[in-house]
């Protein structure tokens, strides 16, 4: 038996709390209404916000409220309660319910409390999804029946669920957000990879601590025959790593590791007990990037665990040209260009960005804030950036300042752009033979997108336009 049976949901009033865009909350809400539960559906945004997800959702009309909060009254009724990650924790609805003893769930707790298969999952601050990514092209290779999904743009995790077979490998992204759904029931994935860990949603937790604790949920409730596969390059990780009592793995690109996956000398090796393997050389890697480097040893890795044959995973890792909005090259036009990262969502992601770049690069920047100290990605845009245009949002005005301070010369900013369109046209018409515009914000797209993917997809669209 792959899943668990869903026949407890049937006739339960279940609400799902933040229909949300990224497609998650639809699945969601789509598979539980499909296996018979009363599903209501509330988020604050519009209809006409949600059009792309509404259409696609299959409950009745007069269960979906948008536009508006959820009625308190509601929880005279709610059996459970899906928290979409947008939702705060302490929204009113949410205390009231919690006051009321009614279970909140995200979808990983449904997810997890469903599936009685191994799970392998990928967390961390940046690299998360190219791991993922990769993982996923890796295992394909090997079986068919791979699925890959949760946080990642690909598949929610409940588009997975009815797919998965008896001899299925399911490779998960997983978020802090769900991660903290697993403490509800007290699991964590059987193979687990924590890539790094750096200052992340300081607008959502109180402190970078209660982050890391948040992270540390994916190997919290493994059991002693559950795998943990850390960075071992990553300070805070290799801390963490010291409170896991069941069997660890490490990747590391600096230094030889005692079981894991290690580079030398240019050469990338698997070591388990006195055994030593040569995977592939470095010069075979077309991803740039030592950010990225690390994560293709950390999928390297899982997949020498999962016993996957040397020739399977240098083939897949040679011919790997990254996540789509990861560091995509979209258009060479001109002699100019253009590199999608919008998934760079915090400094540090744009900091690694412009350092694999070889040249003095056009910078598209900015956005909604973070809470998240910019004073570094100041001092990097002033070494390495030719231009950087600005977007409207809390988190521009954040980097301005600190641009300022250290005199960054004002002739090279360009500011308040709240159109995609505007900002692609203007540093296209700034760029000559040879230049690099790269869109690698630093911050949240709340300014002036839907979200991330959204914000890359706009830069995909304007800069194919380009004439």
């Amino acid at each position: 038996m792959k899943v668990n049976s869903a026949s407890w949901l049937k006739n339960k009033t279940i609400i799902v709390f933040g229909l949300g865009l990224h497609g998650g909350g639809l699945a969601l809400a789509n598979w539980l209404y499909k296996n018979g539960a009363k599903v209501l559906v509330s988020d604050k945004k519009t209809a006409a916000e949600l059009k792309s997800t509404i259409r696609k959702l299959k409950i009745p009309k007069k269960n979906v409220y948008l536009g508006r909060e959820p009625s308190l009254s509601w929880l005279k009724v709610a059996d459970l309660i899906l928290q979409n990650p947008g939702v705060p924790k302490d929204h009113f609805f949410i205390v009231a319910a919690k006051k009321k003893k009614i279970p909140i769930y995200n979808e990983a707790t449904l997810f997890f409390s469903l599936v009685n298969k191994p799970v392998i999952a990928i967390t961390g601050s940046k690299g998360k999804s190219t791991t993922t990514h990769l993982l996923g092209l890796i295992c394909k290779n090997y079986n068919k029946n791979t699925l890959v999904g949760g946080n990642i743009k690909i598949n929610p995790m409940f588009s997975l669920i009815d797919k998965i077979k008896d001899n299925s490998l399911i490779i998960l992204e997983l978020s802090s957000w769900q991660l903290e759904g697993l403490a509800a029931i007290k699991k964590s994935p059987h193979i687990s990879l924590l890539t790094n860990i750096t200052p992340e949603h300081l607008n959502r937790y109180k402190s970078f601590n209660e982050y890391v604790q948040a992270k540390f949920l994916i190997f919290k409730y493994q059991h002693l025959n559950d795998i943990a596969v850390l960075n071992l390059d990553d300070p805070v990780s290799y801390q963490l790593s010291k409170k896991i009592t069941n069997q660890i793995f490490f990747y590391s690109r600096k230094k030889k590791v005692k079981q894991g996956v290690y580079l030398s000398k240019n050469k990338i090796y698997f070591k388990i007990k006195n055994k030593t393997e040569f995977i592939l050389h470095k010069k075979d890697i077309k991803l740039p990037g030592l950010h990225n480097l690390e994560n293709i040893l950390g999928a390297i890795l899982v997949a020498k665990i999962l016993n996957i044959p040397n020739a399977i995973i240098s083939k897949v890792v040679k011919a790997y040209h990254g996540f789509p909005s990861r560091f995509e090259t979209i258009r060479r036009f001109k002699g100019i260009t253009f590199i999608n990262d919008t998934t760079a969502t915090a400094p540090i992601a744009t900091i690694s960005a412009l350092k694999t770049l070889p040249q003095r690069s056009i910078l598209l920047a900015g956005g909604s804030s973070k809470g998240l100290p910019v004073g570094e990605l100041a001092k990097i845009i002033k070494q390495k950036t030719k231009f950087c245009f600005l977007f409207t949002g809390q988190g521009s005005e954040e980097l301005l300042r600190e641009l300022r301070k250290i005199k960054y010369p004002e002739k090279k900013l360009f500011l308040n752009y709240s159109q995609m369109n505007q900002i692609v046209n203007d540093a296209y018409k700034h760029a000559t033979t040879g230049d690099i515009i790269i869109l690698s914000p630093g911050f949240a797209s709340f300014a002036n997108f839907k979200n991330e993917f959204d914000r890359g997809d706009q830069f995909n669209y304007y800069v194919r336009k380009l004439k």
